[in-house]
């Protein structure tokens, strides 16, 4: 994100950062409830919320089991 004359604002970044891997944990941590061992086709959405003061991230993707093949 860049502020109004330009330039990163590195807070926000960090904390963007830190929130894409928070929501990635918990959708992992989900498919591992669901006795699943991967996920795939994941994807990340971001959301302006509270008139543009706070920004919501989220993921999904589809829980799987993955199993080797024989043969």
């Amino acid at each position: 994100m860049e502020g109004v004359f330009g330039g990163e604002i590195t807070a926000y970044t960090e904390e963007c950062v830190k929130a894409r891997e928070e929501a990635l944990n918990r959708m992992k941590e989900n498919a591992r409830r669901l006795g699943a061992n991967a996920v795939i086709s994941a994807d990340f959405e971001t959301s302006d919320i509270i008139g543009g003061t706070a920004t919501l991230f989220s993921v999904y993707g589809t829980a799987v089991i993955v199993r080797p093949t024989t043969g």
